[in-house]
């Protein structure tokens, strides 16, 4: 997914670094979370996300038309669609996929506090906290490296030394 994510960004012109990365982590962890994948789905579940984070700072006013409404809008969307692939893995046991999602729905078999809705929160929750989180710092990261060569250099040296003693 990450070579993807580079290829893709190798053939423009510029890239905007925070948004190509968050695409790049949320496709990942949405995979490995839930099974996921925006190629094969005609709902964007990662623009619900980065629409649902933009509201989040924003006067609490659920009017239509402002900001709050729109992110509660699409929180809503995004848990509807979590809720569906939930639902679908549930009725369909026999076809794992070895992901977060099917740990979870083993659990909710041993565990009367795992319901569907908390469950599909948790998901909500940990997809935004990955989302927000690993992107952001990321993103920091490369331009810290950008603006100071030198750290470059030195992170290639103590990488070419690790590979040396192994």
């Amino acid at each position: 997914m990450a070579n993807q994510g580079l290829q893709s960004c190798s053939t423009q012109s510029s890239v905007e670094l925070k948004t190509s990365i968050a695409s790049m982590v949320f496709e990942l962890t949405s995979m490995e979370l839930f099974g996921y994948d925006s190629s094969k789905s005609s709902k964007f579940l990662s623009k619900m996300f980065t629409d649902f984070f933009s509201g989040l700072m924003t006067f609490p006013v659920n009017i239509p038309g402002t900001a709050f409404y729109r992110r509660m809008k699409n929180r809503k969307k995004a848990v509807e669609l979590m809720k569906d692939i939930l639902q679908e893995r549930i009725n369909s046991a026999k076809k794992r996929r070895g992901d977060f999602l099917d740990q979870l729905i083993d659990d909710m078999k041993k565990e009367d506090f795992l319901t569907e809705d908390f469950v599909v929160y948790m998901m909500f929750g940990l997809q935004l906290a990955s989302f927000v989180s690993i992107s952001a710092n990321l993103t920091r990261a490369i331009r810290l490296m950008t603006e100071n060569p030198l750290v470059i250099k030195e992170v290639k040296q103590e990488h070419e030394a690790i590979c040396r003693r192994k």
